[in-house]
């Protein structure tokens, strides 16, 4: 709640609809979970702000509706339709409360269809390099043992025709 406005958008796809919305209080057991709460999960948030976060109020009608159907959506002037202070029963809302906003993100067909075609393209692009790589090792590791051949029949020195003989004692007397 320290900021006046709130960006909300999906890395891919379009925001199809906003499942849960609400505020928990700073040290709450929401707040030390690290959860936003939601109708599956039973945690306490340190409030009962239900005419601020439901699906009738003004920060969901004003705000969060128009996010629906977009990539992305920044929400402005936040503290107009969520005022900080008291408001009423068990919801005083200060800078160091937290907002949480739970939405659900679909890609249409089309979209998909490319991603999936560009991934296919880039395992494509993988597979035929990794075999260009092994190709290559493997003549290298043929030319390798003919070139060493070849260095060997190049640098012929004495000591390749160099003949040792060991002489017992007996032939020396």
């Amino acid at each position: 709640m320290v900021s006046e406005s709130v960006s909300v958008a999906c890395n891919t796809g379009t925001i199809t609809a906003i499942s849960h919305f609400g505020l928990y209080k700073k040290d709450s057991e929401a707040d030390q979970r690290g959860l936003c709460t939601s109708n599956s999960v039973s945690v306490n948030s340190g409030f009962d702000c239900s005419s601020l976060t439901g699906k009738d109020s003004s920060f969901y009608t004003s705000q969060l509706s128009t996010c629906v159907g977009q990539q992305s959506c920044l929400l402005q002037d936040i503290h107009s339709s969520l005022p900080l202070g008291n408001n009423g029963g068990d919801c005083n809302i200060a800078e160091s409360d937290s907002l949480f906003i739970q939405y659900e993100c679909k890609m249409d067909d089309d979209e998909l269809t490319m991603k999936r075609h560009q991934a296919l393209m880039a395992a494509c692009v993988n597979v035929f390099a990794a075999l260009t790589l092994l190709s290559v090792i493997r003549y290298r590791q043929g030319s390798i043992s003919i070139e060493k051949r070849e260095w060997d029949l190049q640098t012929v020195t004495a000591s390749d025709y160099t003949l040792e003989i060991k002489l017992s004692k007996a032939q020396i007397a």
